[in-house]
Parts: C-alpha cells; structure tokens; sequence
C-alpha cells in the first residue's frame, strides 16, 4: 500500500512518497512489515543555482522464531513420516531430541528492528561560462554498508526460551505424554545493538558545449566516504520469570555477559569522463577512475582504472538512406579497466596486509600465576593490492522496420588479475604459519550478450510488445596456487578449468549381485576406500588404475553452481483497457550436487523423500535413480560423485500480471487513474533434468529458505 504527491512550480517542485508493506512467511510466526517513505524539494535559488535536498528510508521489523529456518527445515526434512506432528489429544511430538512444532511456535522469538536514511543535500551552480557547471553534494546515510552488506542500523531482540515436546508412552493406558526439553532449560535474552554511518562528500564539475557538428561534453568528479560502524551486545541467563527484559535474568556474574565492537572505512575516489561526437555519427569517450581504500597498506592504497570507447552510427550516413527498413544502426566498441577490493569467497578481505595476534591462555608462568600469552595468527601480506580486470566489447545495436525488431549484440573478453588466492595449499606444513591472501590468481572470461525486442499493433487494437535477453559467459583459472597432489593431476587440476568447478568421482553405476563372492568384492575390481560396499551401492572408476577408489580418482564431475546462460522473455499484451505482462526467466549450463536428507534416505537418523522409496535398487530393479537403502547411508554412497549431480538448468514464470485500467469516462475527476489488477510471482518452475522435487536455486540439501509462491489482487489509485 502506498501513496505519492508531487506538485509545484517553476521555482520549486516537490515529491513525497509513504508506503506500508506487509508479509507473511511458510508459518505464522514469521512476518515482515516495512514502512518507507520519501521526500524530496528542488529550488531554484537564483537563475543560476539549484538547490536540492531530499530524504528517504525506511523502518523494517522482522519478526520470526527464534530457531533459524535452516533448523526448521532441516528438522521437517528430518522427521520419520512414523512419528506424527500432533498427537490426537493436540500435543505436539518431538524426533530424536528435536520437535518441529516446538521450533516453530514454542522456541521464542527473534525481533529485528532494520533502519534506514538517506539524506542528501546538494547545490548545483552554473557557472559564468557557458555550459560549464560545479556541483556540490554532502550525504549522511545509517543504510546498509555498500561493502559489509550485513553491517546495518538495527536493534535486535532475541527470546530463547526451552523449547518443550511430548514423547508418548504406550505401554500406559491411557497412552501418557512425558515432557521433554529441546535445547538448554533456562530462557536467554540478548539485545543486539548496531549502527552503521555514513558520510559522502561529493564535488562534480560539468561541462556541455556544442561547435557547429561537434558536441564536447566532460565531467570531473570527486568524492570521499567515511563509514563508522558500531555494536553493541547484552545477554542474560536463568531466567526465573519469563519477562524478556534483560534485568530480570540471573543476578549470578556467570549469568550476564556483553561485547562489543566498532570499525571505520575509508575511500577516495577521483572520476573523469569526456565525451566527443561529431555529427550525431562518429562517438568516443574517455573515463578512469583514481581510487584509494583503507583495504590496502599505505603506498598501495590508490589504483588508476582507465576506460575507452567509440561507436559509429551507421544509420546517419548518406549511403544508408536507401535502406528505408533500417531505422537505427550503430557499431560500438569499448575497452577499459575495473578494481575490485579484496575478496575471498565472495566475502572482502580486511587488513590482509597486517599480521593478526591472538591471545592464547595458560601460555606460561609469571611470579607462580598462569597467564596468557600472544602469537602471530597470521603472516599479513604487506604487498597486497587491487584486483584488475581488463575487459574489451564489440557489439552493435539495431531498430529495423519501424521497431518491428530491435537488436542488441556484443561480444566481450575479460581478463582478470591479482586476483586474491591463499597460497597455502602451495607450501609445506613445516613453514609453520598460516600465510595471508596473495594477489597471484588470473582468469578470463568471454561471452555474448543479446537482446532483441519487438512491438506490433495488429489491425483490430490488440498490440504486443516482447523483450528477450540471452547471456553467455564461460570463465577459465589460468594461474592460481595448487599443491602437486592436484596441479600434477590432469583429472584434478583447477587451472585450466572454470573457477568453481565441481569435482568428484565419477560413478560408472551401482553393484550388482554377481560383483560379489562371499559377501566381498571378487579380485580384480577396484576396490573402494569408504569402507565396505555392498549390492546395490554406487561403483566408482578407478581412473588412475591402481585398484583402489581413493582421493586420486577424483575429476571434473559438473559445471559450476553458478549458470554460464541466463536468459529471459518479457511478452506484453495491451488490448483497449486490458493488459497482461509476463516475466520468464531461466538459466543453463550448470549443475547442483544434491546431498543430505534429500536424497540419502535415513542420514542422520532423518526420514527419507517418496522418490528415494520408490525407486532405490533391489535385485529385481537394478536400473533405479538410487542405491539400495541402508540403516543409514554409508560412507561410500555418500561422496561426492557425478551420481549425486544434477542439470541445474531451468524455466521459471517469475511474474505475470492481469490488468484493467478504467477509462476516463467512468472514474470522472475523481482519480487521475485507476488500475485493477491480479497478479502472481514464482508462478511455476520447470526443472527438465531434475525429477527431484527441488528449487534449483535452493542448495543441493533443499534447506535454504524456500522461495515463496504470492497471488495478489489489487487496486492502483493516482489522485
């Protein structure tokens, strides 16, 4: 639900905005409700100066239980289909010392209070000569971190309490219910405290200026951010009463504990653009950056990232004129060079260039009394630097018949370096020390880009208007540090191979009966190395021929998690006052290895899916999707291995939306608009490759929180 306002003169205009959002989840003890709004004023001061500033944000509270979803779902995966939810006098069960139903609605609560502000205040100057401008702009923001997403303004509020559960006991009658406990049988309260600050100072000069056919246009920016970043923890224990406040816990000192911490960051950056076309036709551009981060050590903290581009507009020359079905035709090509901070597992790197000291108890003994000592955790790397990536494209865009067709194509070849590697893999255990972070990783990456549009209006009013966007991109490591155990390895080696690629072993099938003599292998085949294997259970190949299944058998099984094609379609229908719009999206080349309760029937005394039952190997149906079911699943059969990887590729109808908008004749002065419509998002997916019952962008176990299927109807008013 929401509201805007704007109105104003040619001195002053002004925009406002409010919103209210509200959401549930997969239970009811989980909901969001986020309030934003908005605010904005433009003055002309003078003739010359404008004056700007505007405020926006938002108050976002959260609210779910406080066992996380992973434990929920993993315990609704988990429990035998044999021991019910609720019993029929409406207790609720519990299963192997866990109880779903107690997670849900018995364990307490988390409460997240999320803020976020934005303000800005600018002052924008022409200057006395013509098309020459400076721009001055200060922001103060409590949002999210743009590095350290999670680094927020937020108040938490967690109440852990017992989380109780019913056994039944039948050799009772009637049936009894004894109580048990999940988890400690003390509540705990914490409140969590953190606020993340930020200051932007930002000065532009701007200039625009026309000679004759030549249009010359340039900006120079400059710009600082300081982020502070604070927090601050309380918890309690022992709670005798259960009043989640933090002095109503345990008055004992081993009741009560607190933390804290706070960090800073600091960037500079300085930008330039220029822009030069002659005649609408021949186009070039020249840009960088000159960037500095608190990321780096002194001396190694700024990096200079220049970018060059050209088209050329075909369309516009004298002999294209003939050829009427050509609206719009332009070359283009581009090169230019990117940093990016530090980062190890999609995660940015602090400090890498200082050598951490922990504190270690009992180190020794001072005057007869035991005390604590300090050690070097970590050899800092004082030469670290950015990640550089060199990337060129050459593409062209098109509109022919009158927008019957538009097309977007580009090629593009990346190359990145100093890419941030350990390098400890690479060095031997007598050197003693964990090593930091080494900028000796080097990958490429090249692919297309392509998106074609069209619009038609047919004769009787009915129009369609349709977008599609294909991507493909492939990634190789061509240097990046491996111990000899890998690198000397053909099957093994990463470099060569796309980053992340999946290795494993490579299942050839499953045992049969006629594999085995007296309960044991007969001699001549390979023979595993995850203890004893049964009829029925996944055979591996023995790539390196030595006669046994072991870590030097392990090879390439699968792409990387991440897609090498994305692609999507947005058709949209508009016929008189209806509409419909759909949103199709998907992916490709990429696989998911699936593991856990999902497909390892009984693993950590879990339950097992439908599927698994269904169709597992016996001696009368030997070509099954699964081994043969075990008490629980053994070590062998639970490897990684090409057995276990699926295609990930899928189709997914993301959203479509059904439409009405009332004519101006029958809503009067009344509404400036008004829309009904009815709409749905994560309509359906479609997995071609994967029989599983499986999100493919859930994890391979299917715990990650699920997405969820939401139909809407609603109205849309402007006043």
């Amino acid at each position: 639900m929401g509201m805007r306002l704007s109105g104003g003169n040619d001195d002053i205009k002004y925009f406002a905005s409010a919103g209210y959002t509200t959401q549930d989840a997969m239970w009811t003890t989980s909901h969001l409700k986020k309030y934003n709004g908005s605010l904005s004023i433009t003055a002309k001061a003078t003739k010359t100066t404008t004056v700007g500033v505007s405020v926006n944000g938002y108050v976002e509270d959260q609210y779910f239980p406080a066992v996380g979803s992973g434990s929920i779902i993993n315990q609704a995966q988990r429990q035998a289909p044999t021991t019910p939810i609720y019993y029929s006098n409406g207790l609720w069960s519990g299963y192997i010392g866990q109880s779903l139903i107690g997670e849900i609605y018995h364990s307490g609560y988390q409460q997240n209070e999320n803020t976020a502000w934005y303000t800005q205040l600018y002052i924008d100057q022409k200057l006395p000569v013509k098309g020459l401008s400076a721009k001055a702009v200060i922001s103060y923001d409590n949002g999210p971190d743009p590095i350290f997403t999670g680094n927020q303004s937020s108040v938490q509020r967690i109440w852990a309490t017992p989380i109780p559960f019913y056994n039944v006991d039948t050799t009772t009658r009637p049936y009894s219910y004894p109580k048990g406990n999940q988890g400690s049988s003390q509540s705990t309260f914490t409140e969590n405290f953190s606020q993340n600050r930020m200051l932007t100072l930002q000065g532009l000069v701007n200039y625009s200026a026309s000679f004759g056919k030549n249009d010359i246009t340039a900006v120079g920016v400059v710009e600082e951010r300081v982020v502070k970043y604070e927090t601050f923890t309380a918890t309690r224990l022992d709670y005798s009463v259960d009043i989640d406040e933090l002095n109503y816990g345990g008055s004992a000192a081993a009741d009560a504990s607190n933390g804290g911490s706070s960090s800073g960051e600091k960037q500079l950056g300085y930008v330039y653009r220029v822009g030069y076309d002659y005649d609408k036709k021949y186009l070039f551009e020249a840009a960088g950056r000159y960037d500095g981060s608190y990321l780096f050590a002194p001396g190694r903290r700024f990096g200079f990232f220049p970018a060059f581009s050209a088209g050329w507009r075909l369309s516009e020359e004298n002999f294209m004129r003939p050829v009427t079905w050509v609206d719009n035709l332009k070359l283009r090509a581009s090169w230019g060079q990117s940093g990016a901070y530090p980062s190890s597992g999609g995660n940015v790197q602090t400090y890498q260039y200082l050598s951490p000291y922990s504190v270690y108890g009992n180190s020794g003994t001072l005057n007869g009394t035991a005390t604590e000592g300090i050690y070097e955790a970590l050899q800092g790397n004082p030469n670290i630097t950015w990640e550089k990536s060199n990337k060129t494209d050459v593409g062209f865009e098109a509109s022919l018949w009158r927008g019957v067709l538009g097309i977007e194509a580009d090629y593009f070849y990346e190359k990145r370096s100093n890419m941030l590697v350990p390098i400890s893999a690479s060095l031997p255990a007598e050197y003693g020390i964990g090593i930091g972070l080494e900028n000796g990783g080097i990958m490429q990456n090249h692919g297309v880009d392509l998106t074609l549009t069209s619009n038609k209006t047919f004769s009787n009013g009915l129009r369609l208007d349709i977008k599609g966007t294909f991507t493909f991109a492939r990634n190789k490591l061509l240097q990046i540090y491996e111990n000899s155990a890998t690198l000397d390895n053909p099957n093994r080696r990463q470099t060569g191979r796309p980053y992340n690629t999946q290795f494993g072993l490579k299942a050839i099938g499953l045992y049969s009966v006629g594999d085995f003599a007296g309960g044991t292998l007969k001699s001549g085949l390979p023979v595993p190395s995850y203890g004893q294997v049964q009829a029925g259970d996944i055979q591996y190949a023995d790539l390196n021929h030595d006669g046994k299944i072991d870590a030097n058998d392990i090879t390439d099984i699968g792409h990387p998690n991440t897609p090498e094609i994305i692609y999507g379609l947005e058709p949209r229908l508009t016929f008189k006052n209806f509409y419909l719009d759909v949103l199709f999206q998907g992916s490709g080349s990429t696989d998911i290895f699936l593991n856990n309760y999902f497909v390892w029937p009984f693993n950590g005394s879990g339950s097992a899916t439908t599927e698994t039952y269904s169709d597992h190997w016996t001696p009368t149906h030997t070509n099954a999707r699964y081994p043969a079911l075990h008490t629980t699943p053994t070590s062998n059969n639970t490897q990684e291995s090409s057995w276990w990887m699926r295609n990930d590729s899928y189709i997914r109808m993301k959203s479509i939306e059904l439409g009405y908008t009332f004519p101006h004749k029958l809503v009067g002065n009344a509404f400036q608009s008004l829309r009904l419509f009815v709409s749905g998002q994560n309509v359906f997916t479609w997995t071609p490759w994967i029989k599983e019952k499986i999100d493919p962008e859930n994890s391979g176990a299917n715990q990650t929180y699920y997405q969820q299927r939401v139909l809407s109807v609603g109205l849309n008013a402007t006043f």
